[in-house]
């Protein structure tokens, strides 16, 4: 039995830095009363940690964490993205979370932040890191930024990256970010 059954009134979860385990893999994919949770600093794996928990209104990001892949799509009262130093991949970490607002989160040694943020149309201000080489669809339909199109002086693929995003005022790529 999935824990989505077994456990969906579940709101709280918190998982003790004593616990050892690191993957947390699918942990909590479709918990829809799902609000809040902490795992231990030292998890690395988090994607599709909390895949389509439409309830959840703070995420988590530990120290060790290095992969966020799906980790957060579709978490509707999301309000506040998370991306700690570690983190190498957010590809759609964030996409469809259309309540985040405020300035999205990139830590610095991303590299792959594909549809990291696509279809989060509250979004105000963009962030890129020094590492990231892919951006494809990273903002896409993102259609509340305003200011500047961030992009690292690593970027390869821009596909579509700033699609749908017609308030921005500014381009900027490369080392002037």
């Amino acid at each position: 039995m999935s824990l989505s059954l077994r456990y969906s009134g579940m709101t709280d979860c918190i998982i003790p830095d004593a616990i050892n385990r690191t993957n947390f893999y699918n942990s909590f994919r479709d918990l829809s009363n799902l609000q809040r949770f902490k795992l231990p600093n030292r998890a690395t794996d988090l994607d599709f940690v909390a895949y389509n928990c439409a309830s959840l209104v703070e995420g988590f990001c530990g120290e060790s964490t290095t992969s966020m892949r799906y980790g957060y799509y579709n978490c509707k009262n999301l309000k506040t993205a998370v991306c700690g130093n570690s983190v190498i991949d957010m590809y759609a970490a964030y996409d469809t979370c259309v309540n985040l607002i405020g300035k999205a989160a990139c830590g610095p040694n991303v590299i792959n932040m594909g549809q990291a943020y696509r279809n989060c149309g509250n979004l105000t201000t963009a962030a890129c890191g020094n590492n990231v080489v892919n951006m494809y669809h990273a903002y896409y339909n993102c259609a509340n930024l305003t200011g500047k199109a961030a992009c690292g002086p690593n970027v390869i693929d821009m596909s579509y990256a700033y699609e749908h995003c017609g308030n921005l005022e500014t381009a900027v790529c490369g080392c002037q970010v």
